[in-house]
């Protein structure tokens, strides 16, 4: 499977989009929630940090199963938000 990785940043705004590229669909796709302004701007900046790492570690964990043969077909899009 080849993937296209598109990352991105507005302003201060970072998307991440991963794309399969034999299917043609999206796999996962990230842009941050806009805060309140109440929260520190480093407190968002960690929360940013953390929720980019959870969502790639719930990507490569379904593709990995995948690629062991652990689950029936291919993954659908969302997948690795059950995984």
């Amino acid at each position: 499977m080849a993937y296209h990785i598109r990352a991105a940043s507005r302003g201060t705004t970072p998307s991440l989009q991963i794309c399969d590229v034999s299917a043609c669909s999206v796999r996962m796709a990230w842009q941050p929630c806009v805060s309140s302004g109440k929260e520190e701007a480093e407190l968002d900046a960690l929360r940013r940090d953390e929720a980019i790492a959870e969502h790639l570690r719930r990507f490569l964990r379904t593709t990995e199963r995948y690629l062991k043969g652990e689950l029936d077909g291919m993954p659908r899009l969302g997948a690795w938000r059950r995984g």
